[in-house]
């Protein structure tokens, strides 16, 4: 699944919205799991902060054989 989101001057994500359901349950814990997510660096552009839109992948299936990539 995937949710477009914006991250802010200031690194704070804003704006979830789903670009890819999954189901309207699996939709509702990403856009809630997101919400927590702390402030990210944020975009610049000559060394000022600026908003940039992102595609956040939301991976769900068995934390057993999940993996997620660094």
């Amino acid at each position: 699944m995937l949710l477009n989101a914006t991250v802010g001057p200031d690194g704070r994500l804003s704006g979830f919205k789903v670009a890819q359901s999954l189901s309207p349950e699996c939709d509702a814990e990403a856009l809630r799991v997101a919400a927590l997510l702390p402030p990210w660096q944020p975009a610049t552009r000559l060394g000022v902060p600026l908003p940039v839109a992102i595609q956040l992948p939301v991976p769900f299936g068995n934390g057993a054989t999940l993996q997620v990539l660094k």
